[in-house]
């Protein structure tokens, strides 16, 4: 009688040894997020300034690709703003004439979602000439 009690104590304990080992194997691996920051607007200026004001978002996106290269897996937003705002303190000390705006904004996306249009979220916007908000 102690044998079956034994082997059926024993095949449940092996039941229930199973079963978790089938729930802790779950497909749903956690994404990580990604994390990409893009400059995006329009500086002009007239006269001799004009020209220079065609790269001025340039100089946005090399400060960006400074802090993040292409995209982090870390938001990363103060040390993107602190890059881009050495490029607008620069830009305004050196291009009062500039006129338009430059907004920073942050995607949000997965691996799993490479080909979606990804929403954003604007961290900051500088405005050109300079205003008092800045």
């Amino acid at each position: 009688m102690e044998l079956k009690k034994f082997k059926f104590l024993f095949s449940m304990i092996c039941l229930l040894a199973v079963s978790f080992g089938f729930v802790a194997c779950d497909d749903e691996d956690p994404t990580p997020s990604i994390y990409t920051y893009v400059a995006s607007g329009n500086i002009s200026a007239t006269g001799s300034d004009a020209y220079s004001a065609l790269f001025a978002l340039s100089d946005y996106t090399t400060a960006i690709k400074s802090v993040v290269n292409d995209s982090s897996t870390e938001k990363k937003d103060n040390e993107v703003i602190n890059a881009c705002d050495n490029v607008y303190q620069n830009h305004t000390a050196n291009h009062p004439s500039w006129k338009g705006n430059v907004e920073i904004r942050r995607y949000e996306g997965t691996t799993k979602s490479p080909d979606e249009e990804l929403p954003y979220i604007v961290i900051k916007t500088y405005n050109y000439p300079a205003s008092a908000n800045q």
